[in-house]
C-alpha cells in the first residue's frame, strides 16, 4: 500500500500518529512520501483515508456487523478529532463494511467481560458520545452512508442535526 499526504503537515501527523489503535506508518519511510491526493491512515477497526477533501470513514467489523466495542469507539473519536483538526478535509462520509452499516454495540463482546462489563460499557459510551460530539460540531459536513441495518450506537450518526 502506497500512502501518499497532500502536505508536510499529514507527512508530520501521520509520521507521528497517536499511538495502539491510531493512526501511523508501519513499515514505510516518510522519504517515500510524495505530494498527491490522498491520505490512508491505520486504525484497527475502521478505515480512514482522505482524497480530494473527503476523508471516507469505513466502520470495518463485518465480522461482527461491525458493531460497536471500546476499540472502535476510540477509534471513531481519533478519525473525528483528525476530520475536524483537518482544515483540507472539506467533507466526511461514513459507511460500514459488509451487509449492515452497524448492529449496535458488540452483544458477543460485551457478553465476555463477565465483572468487567459495567466499566467497559462505561467507557465505551463515554468514547462513543465523544466522537458524535465531534462529528457534529465539526466545519465539515458529515454525510452518513447507511448500508443494511443500523441499530443502537450504529443509528446513532445518522441522526445529526444538520448532517
Amino acid at each position: 500500500m502506497r500512502v501518499i499526504a497532500p502536505s508536510n503537515k499529514a507527512l508530520q501527523y501521520i509520521q507521528y500518529g497517536s499511538g495502539r489503535g491510531g493512526p501511523g506508518l508501519d513499515s514505510m519511510s516518510i522519504e517515500n512520501l510524495t505530494e498527491g491526493e490522498a491520505i490512508i491512515m491505520q486504525y484497527e477497526t475502521i478505515m480512514f483515508e482522505v482524497k480530494e477533501h473527503v476523508a471516507y470513514i469505513t466502520l470495518n467489523r463485518p465480522e461482527a456487523a461491525n458493531g460497536i466495542n471500546l476499540a472502535i469507539a476510540k477509534d471513531l473519536l481519533q478519525a473525528a478529532i483528525r476530520c475536524d483538526e483537518d482544515s483540507e478535509i472539506r467533507a466526511v462520509l461514513l459507511t460500514g463494511a459488509g451487509k449492515m452499516f452497524s448492529a449496535g454495540g458488540d452483544l458477543k463482546y460485551f457478553a465476555s467481560l463477565g465483572n468487567d462489563l459495567p466499566r467497559e460499557l462505561k467507557e465505551t459510551t463515554v468514547y462513543c458520545h465523544a466522537a458524535l460530539s465531534q462529528f457534529m460540531r465539526m466545519n465539515a459536513p458529515l454525510i452518513t452512508v447507511v448500508n443494511g441495518a443500523a441499530a443502537g450506537m450504529g443509528s446513532r450518526h445518522e441522526d445529526c442535526p444538520g448532517r
